[in-house]
């Protein structure tokens, strides 16, 4: 029961996260060539485009700056970096700061849209990510609780396999007797 339990809300709480970040890792890759272009091609980025980069840096561990955004928005492997990126393996470090960028005020998606549909993407994707990962967070203890109970479960089968091995062979002592 206590498997069943824990297992069900695991799963309850990552189902209610992965329709949201299912939808921000369909709006990425709904992006092409022209879309990255369009965002690269700012000398001097609107603010909000600016902070999702810088967001994008953050989350990929480069610096933090416009030159090293459309270093990344020119990599060829860029959107495959995004598809692939490892989720459940972020650092704390970087999470702490995640949070920080969704906090700002320019990193609403909306107010993002309103000067560039791409980088509104890219920062859906974002918000998801941190989203994902506060979930995860919580999910968590209930994976340890869950994987613990299953242990001793096991242990506990084992025990009574044992021991009622041992309860045959008594049994077949006596049957001979």
């Amino acid at each position: 029961l206590l498997r069943e339990t824990g297992a069900s809300e695991a799963k309850e709480d990552l189902d209610r996260v992965m329709p949201q970040f299912r939808e921000a890792t369909a709006a990425v890759q709904r992006l092409d060539k022209k879309d990255i272009q369009e965002v690269k091609s700012f000398s001097n980025p609107p603010a909000p485009v600016q902070v999702v980069m810088d967001c994008i840096c953050l989350l990929f561990g480069q610096k933090v700056d416009w030159a090293t955004s459309k270093q990344l928005l020119g990599d060829p492997g860029f959107m495959r970096k995004l598809k692939e990126y490892d989720r459940d393996n972020i650092p704390e470090r970087t999470l702490v700061k995640l949070k920080q960028y969704v906090r700002k005020e320019e990193f609403d998606p909306a107010v993002v849209e309103k000067v560039s549909q791409a980088a509104k993407s890219l920062c859906l994707w974002c918000r998801a990510l941190n989203t994902y990962s506060d979930m995860a967070r919580e999910v968590e203890p209930k994976k340890a609780r869950l994987q613990a109970a299953q242990a001793a479960r096991a242990e506990a089968n084992h025990k009574l396999q044992l021991k009622q091995n041992q309860l045959n062979e008594v049994l077949a002592k006596i049957n001979v007797l």
